[in-house]
């Protein structure tokens, strides 16, 4: 086959027609290749944010939570400590009472 030839063959209709096939083919798998490796890049940022989002919205309204039932039960608990409180001299009383009678039972 000499170099005319080749040439000649190539400005055939079919022969041009193949060689828009096969790079149209190459593109096509080129952009499938790409496409899939962008499809990947953009559901692991699209996990990154929605993580970070799940983890501060978690946070906040944990602290609502948090504030509304320490305002629901915050008076009976300053009740219940004002009353340990008082109560606190009467409770080491009966404590050291009950010390004092369990030593004397080991003594006898």
């Amino acid at each position: 086959m000499d170099n005319g030839n080749w040439i000649e063959s190539a400005a055939k209709p079919e022969v041009q027609i193949a060689l828009l096939s096969v790079s149209l083919t190459s593109i096509t798998i080129l952009l499938a290749v790409s496409a899939v490796f962008a499809y990947i890049r953009v559901k692991k940022k699209a996990e990154k944010v929605a993580r970070k989002e799940a983890a501060r919205l978690a946070k906040e309204v944990a602290e609502l939570e948090a504030c509304r039932y320490l305002q629901a039960e915050m008076p009976a608990l300053m009740k219940e400590h004002i009353e340990l409180g008082e109560n606190a001299e009467s409770l080491l009383d009966i404590t050291g009472d009950k010390i004092a009678e369990m030593n004397e039972k080991d003594i006898s």
